[in-house]
């Protein structure tokens, strides 16, 4: 009798133990769960609201942002020349001690090995299919995303001028007048056209019915081109983004050059 008991007793604190143990999994299992992830919207908005991201990823925007705020003085290709030479770079051979901003990005640029093309996370919100007209195997597919909304970017004139490590006139240039900010202002291309295999397509077109909100897909972006509007006294640079390839349920596509609808 006492030896049951005692295994009574045993496999109650066996069981005790094992309910704790469990609990102590579990609540290392929640922790580790609870843990913050890199949320994709949110280093979007960081990177496209940031002035000096983008001027990294793209940096011949300095020089036409310059270029484009300032009416010239005298002999405009003198001017130019010496605003190319003096103010945006340093001359051929410049080094890591150029203190041209437009320089010091190029070399950074080089150092990390930083390409004119960036990937971008996003959320498909629809894809649409139908046959190829030059090849009855194969499928045209149109992808369509919608940007986050953020803050596009807004400088000073008298700040990046200072970024530049320029005056805001000299002999050659002036900042053209009641011209107070910039703003810059990416477009990115929201829908893309794709051809692939009319087996793959329709495999596409049945997962993407609803398609996932994980930012597990990408677009891969370069700029295309920049225009320059004014209003009031703010110089606004439309910068557009091209897609040139998607990456959809882990499937790389090649966008084609002109939109198939």
């Amino acid at each position: 009798m006492i030896l049951k008991g005692r295994n009574r007793h045993l496999l109650k604190l066996l069981l005790f133990c094992g309910i704790i143990n469990c609990l102590s999994l579990a609540g290392i299992s929640n922790r580790i769960s609870a843990q913050p992830r890199i949320d994709s919207s949110v280093e979007f908005v960081e990177f496209w609201s940031d002035y000096e991201s983008i001027f990294l990823l793209y940096p011949n925007l300095v020089k036409q942002i310059f270029l484009s705020i300032v009416d010239l003085k005298g002999n405009q290709r003198i001017a130019t020349k010496h605003i190319r030479n003096e103010v945006l770079t340093c001359g051929v051979g410049s080094n890591s001690l150029s203190e041209c901003r437009l320089d010091q990005l190029k070399l950074i640029r080089r150092q990390q090995k930083i390409s004119n093309k960036i990937t971008v996370p996003v959320n498909i919100t629809s894809i649409s299919g139908k046959p190829y007209k030059k090849s009855k195997s194969r499928y045209v597919l149109t992808i369509r995303w919608q940007p986050i909304l953020f803050h596009p970017p807004v400088i000073s004139v008298k700040n990046f001028c200072r970024y530049l490590g320029s005056a805001n006139e000299s002999k050659y240039y002036k900042v053209k007048k009641g011209l107070d900010q910039i703003q810059i202002n990416p477009v990115f291309e929201n829908k893309v056209s794709v051809i692939t295999s009319k087996s793959r397509a329709l495999n596409l077109l049945n997962l993407y019915r609803n398609p996932p909100a994980d930012y597990k897909d990408t677009f891969l972006f370069q700029v295309d081109v920049a225009h320059m509007k004014q209003i009031t006294n703010t110089a606004i640079f439309d910068l557009y983004l091209k897609a040139t390839r998607v990456k959809i349920n882990y499937l790389m596509f090649q966008t084609t050059k002109e939109l198939l609808l």
